[in-house]
């Protein structure tokens, strides 16, 4: 049962049978003050300083702020069965990943048919998808990519979280530990938590074109006939080729971390590569700077080497989590050469007697990395534990920008009135068609 005390306590409220944390509006699935206390620590570094009245206050300040957002997602004036019909419909927009757009267009077709098939009819097909509008809210999308006993790879869409306050760390690590609550996922073995050129390069070969177009109009674009600013632009144009084709290596499902990184790790040595040959004026690999300048001056190849060298040091601060896991990486990709010394301890027994199994070091040669760890057994529980947490570890945020392309496309100015539900009806289709 819920208790008042707990809505001054820890800022939480009962709604429809459910405790909601009054400060992000998440509902804890296990009504105990234990799981309720566990979620206001999140919060209470900031709350905690209100106390006596000032918390009566804070707590029914913020009950009637909850009470106003809840009123936003309410239905206006038309019947239960209108509101059912309308969220069908967006279901299966959503599930064909069509825009919602194409609702509006659903619904004049049916009133057309209601005012000659059954007029009486009418007023409620007309009120189908009378929803309130939603203001811009920021969203929050959760993704979980699990193992099962057999090591099979499962990546899933949760649910898109409303982020109606602020979108601090400490938000979004509550709105995932409610989302987690609500779906009663054992969380506690969790791995990781993932924490977003082809135009710049036509327009690169058409500058020409582009620059007499522009005089002809009376509009020169004086940057395209300075010698600095196009041999700049033809820097940018060879380095976003690059990157290119590093994101494209990137992308899809079902992936191993260490695909990944070993991706990474090549760009990296590509770039110590890079910099190396422009410091000795070598422009091989950057064939659109070569082809606007051959005069090999050191001093502006400089330039451009410290570019690279930039370039690096971004790489190396937003990759440093793939150096501090290189060894485990190192043992996942090749449990038959690594030494036993340099490894955990509990996991020394297991891999000698794995390096000793000849059936299974001739399986490690025939089939991918990920496949090999379903092999083992249940005589390796430690080396399928260790091979479990790799698996499970999210490499990029492939999915979660696939999710809000579809997102994008769905919530359009051409249609406003999206609840929240319906964006994760939306997320939900995009995985179906998938």
């Amino acid at each position: 049962m819920f208790q008042e005390k707990w809505k001054e306590k820890y800022f939480f409220c009962e709604v429809n049978g459910k405790p909601v944390c009054l400060i992000c509006s998440q509902a804890v699935a296990v009504q105990k003050e234990y799981n309720i206390k566990r979620h206001y620590d999140i919060h209470a570094e900031k709350y905690d300083k209100y106390t006596g009245q000032l918390r009566t206050e804070k707590a029914n300040d913020l009950a009637s702020a909850l009470k106003k957002k809840q009123a936003m997602f309410t239905k206006r004036a038309g019947t239960d069965e209108a509101v059912k019909a309308s969220y069908l419909i967006a279901n299966e927009i959503a599930a064909a990943s069509k825009p919602f757009s194409e609702g509006e267009f659903v619904k004049k077709c049916m009133v057309k048919a209601a005012e000659l098939v059954c007029p009486e009819k009418k007023t409620a097909f007309a009120t189908l998808d009378e929803s309130t509008d939603v203001n811009d809210v920021s969203q929050l999308g959760l993704f979980i990519r699990g193992i099962d006993e057999s090591l099979n790879i499962t990546e899933e869409f949760v649910e898109l979280v409303p982020m109606t306050d602020t979108t601090a760390s400490n938000d979004i690590y509550a709105s995932l530990i409610g989302a987690l609550d609500r779906l009663e996922v054992d969380w506690s073995r969790a791995s990781t938590l993932p924490h977003r050129g082809a135009v710049l390069k036509r327009f690169f070969e058409l500058r020409s074109e582009i620059s007499q177009f522009m005089k002809d109009k009376g509009k020169p674009v004086t940057e395209l006939d300075d010698p600095e600013w196009v041999r700049d632009l033809a820097f940018m144009v060879d380095v976003t080729e690059h990157l290119n084709m590093l994101n494209t290596k990137m992308q899809g499902r079902n992936k191993v971390v260490t695909d990944y990184y070993d991706c990474i790790r090549a760009f990296e040595m590509k770039l110590d590569l890079w910099a190396t040959q422009l410091s000795q004026a070598n422009q091989t690999n950057f064939p659109s700077l070569k082809s606007v300048y051959t005069t090999r001056d050191k001093a502006i190849m400089d330039k451009y080497k410290e570019k690279i060298v930039g370039l690096q040091n971004e790489f190396q601060n937003r990759f440093q989590v793939f150096s501090k896991l290189e060894k485990e990486f190192s043992l996942f990709r090749s449990p038959f050469t690594a030494s036993a010394t340099d490894v955990p301890e509990e996991l020394q027994m297991e891999l000698i007697e794995l390096q000793c199994n000849t059936p299974l070091k001739d399986k490690f040669a025939t089939v991918t990395v990920d496949l090999f760890y379903q092999n083992l057994g249940p005589t390796f529980p430690k080396m399928i534990g260790f091979a479990s947490k790799i698996l499970s570890m999210f490499g990029t945020t492939y999915l979660c920008e696939q999710a809000f392309s579809v997102m994008n496309i769905n919530k359009s100015n051409l249609r406003s009135r999206l609840t929240h539900r319906h964006l994760n009806e939306s997320g939900n289709g995009s995985k179906t068609g998938s």
